[in-house]
C-alpha cells in the first residue's frame, strides 16, 4: 500500500533544500488525542518515487510505504525543515 502526500508549503522556496537530514519521519499516534504510542521511525520511500515539487497545484509530494500492520492505528508524517519548523499530517489507517 503506498500513499502520496501533498503539503502546501508556499512559503518555502526550495523544500527539498530545507528538509532536514533524516527527515520526513512517521510515528503512530493515539486516534482519539494525537499523543504519540511509539518511537519515530523515518519514512521509506516507495520505489524510485522522492520530494517532488507540482507547479500546477503548488504543493510538493512525497510518496513513502506504509505497513500492513498499521491498519487500525493513526500515524503522523513529521517534515522537519532547516528553521526549526516541524509540519505534521495525521493519517487514520483503515
Amino acid at each position: 500500500m503506498q500513499l502520496t502526500v501533498g503539503a502546501a508549503l508556499s512559503h518555502v522556496t526550495n523544500l527539498v533544500v530545507a528538509i532536514q537530514k533524516h527527515s520526513p519521519e512517521v510515528q503512530q499516534v493515539a486516534c482519539a488525542s494525537g499523543s504519540a504510542t511509539d518511537e519515530i521511525e523515518q519514512t521509506v520511500m516507495a520505489g524510485a518515487s522522492s520530494l517532488s515539487y507540482d507547479a500546477a497545484s503548488g504543493q510538493y509530494n512525497y510518496t513513502w510505504k506504509t505497513d500492513k500492520s498499521w491498519a487500525a492505528t493513526c500515524r503522523q508524517l513529521v517534515v522537519r525543515l532547516i528553521d526549526g519548523s516541524e509540519h505534521i499530517a495525521m493519517f487514520q489507517f483503515r
